[in-house]
C-alpha cells in the first residue's frame, strides 16, 4: 500500500472512530448492489471475449474482466449466491 492511502485510511479511520480490524471487515462484506454491479461487469466482459477482437482488444477484456473478478473475490461476494442473478 503506498503512502498516500495508508494516510487516507488513517484519516477515514479517525474520522469515522472504527478500529482497523472493524473497518477491514467492513471492506470485506461488500454490500448486494456492489457485488451485483461486479457480477454483471465480470459477465459483459465475459461475453465481449466470447465475441472475439483483435488481440490487443481481448487483452485488455481481460485485464478489466481479471480486475472485477478479483474485487469480486477479496469482498466474499459469493456469499450472495442466486441473489446476484435476481433482477
Amino acid at each position: 500500500m503506498d503512502f498516500r492511502l495508508r494516510t487516507l485510511t488513517a484519516l477515514a479511520l479517525a474520522m469515522t472512530g472504527l478500529t482497523p480490524a472493524q473497518s477491514h471487515a467492513l471492506r470485506a462484506m461488500a454490500d448486494l448492489d456492489s457485488c451485483k454491479r461486479w457480477h454483471e461487469r465480470i459477465e459483459h466482459y465475459t461475453r465481449l471475449r466470447r465475441g472475439g477482437g483483435s488481440a490487443v482488444q481481448m487483452e485488455r477484456w481481460r485485464r478489466a474482466r481479471d480486475g472485477y473478478e478479483e474485487k469480486f473475490l477479496a469482498a466474499r461476494c459469493h456469499r450472495w449466491g442466486r441473489r446476484l442473478r435476481d433482477d
